[in-house]
């Protein structure tokens, strides 16, 4: 009767070996795809910043060429 324990002891050895390494694989997928989502989003907050400078960049152009045909003399138009 003392065997049985022994016996089982290599199977129950081998079941956690497996539950850690599918534990261990479920996190390292968890934390892969978090980190993925974090590059998606930055990214994503780059891509409006860009966005926004360019924007920024053309409406302060458009603010300045409109007070520079402001305030040239009539008839001395744009370029």
């Amino acid at each position: 009767m003392k065997d049985c324990p022994d016996k089982e002891r290599p199977h129950q050895l081998n079941q956690r070996v497996v539950h850690l390494m599918v534990s261990w694989s479920y996190s390292c997928l968890f934390h892969w795809r978090a980190a993925g989502q974090a590059v998606t989003r930055h990214n994503h907050q780059q891509t409006t910043l860009t966005a926004a400078a360019e924007f920024k960049s053309h409406e302060t152009a458009h603010m300045f060429q409109r007070m520079r045909e402001l305030t040239l003399p009539r008839g001395e138009g744009s370029v």
